[in-house]
């Protein structure tokens, strides 16, 4: 193999598994963002409003799990053709 290739190889086995560590990474710091929601002495020192929070955090939770889910399925990765 010429090196290129080699480096290609490389950076598509790794691609994967960073990807899994980088979604449980956010999905930790969600974790922590559900905690201040949940908590009411919480919300208020951080100033979240309910309603509009509670949507963001779907949104942000739905976007983490297709993220994960489209890994499997090949489709975000850039090296798919």
């Amino acid at each position: 193999m010429q090196p290129e290739a080699t480096s290609l190889l490389y950076l598509r086995d790794r691609f994967t598994p960073r990807a899994r560590a980088l979604f449980f990474a956010r999905l930790a710091l969600d974790a922590v963002a559900l905690l201040i929601m949940l908590v009411p002495a919480f919300a208020l020192v951080a100033g979240v409003r309910q309603p509009i929070a509670g949507y963001w955090f779907a949104l942000l939770l739905l976007t983490h799990l297709v993220t994960f889910f489209g890994l499997d399925a090949g489709v975000t990765t850039w090296w798919s053709s």
